[in-house]
């Protein structure tokens, strides 16, 4: 409850405001296997999707929730929690997601690009 009343009831990354328990992960910012504690201090409140991608490996699953990143301090956050819980570097580029076999890597610029692509296409 203190890291949900810390976090004012939102995503740690998106900044979204959770609507239902459901939606509402804990996420070890160190990871346990790698030395990580369950202290308030090593956890962090993100949405269930957000989880899913910050741990993604499989391109398929990363192009499904890669669109909720906005911009690139949100890129950037997503970022940097899933160098911590790879065992190689894993950052994600969006022109890589589709195309690529490896894990990408996101670039801001490229955000700020595939953002500016969506707005336009509405």
């Amino acid at each position: 409850i203190s890291l949900y009343s810390a976090q004012s009831g939102k995503c740690s990354i998106t900044q979204r405001v959770f609507r239902t328990t459901e939606e509402i992960h804990c996420h070890h910012k160190l990871p346990k296997c790698k030395g990580g504690s369950d202290k308030y201090e090593n956890l962090i409140i993100v949405h269930a999707d957000i989880h899913r991608l910050i741990h993604a490996t499989e391109l398929e699953t990363i192009n499904k929730y890669v669109k909720l990143i906005k911009d690139d301090k949100q890129l950037k956050k997503l970022n940097n929690l899933r160098n911590t819980v790879a065992t190689i570097k894993m950052h994600l580029r969006l022109s890589s997601v589709k195309k690529s076999r490896s894990i990408p890597f996101i670039s801001p610029p490229m955000m700020t690009d595939m953002l500016k692509q969506r707005s336009a296409q509405r």
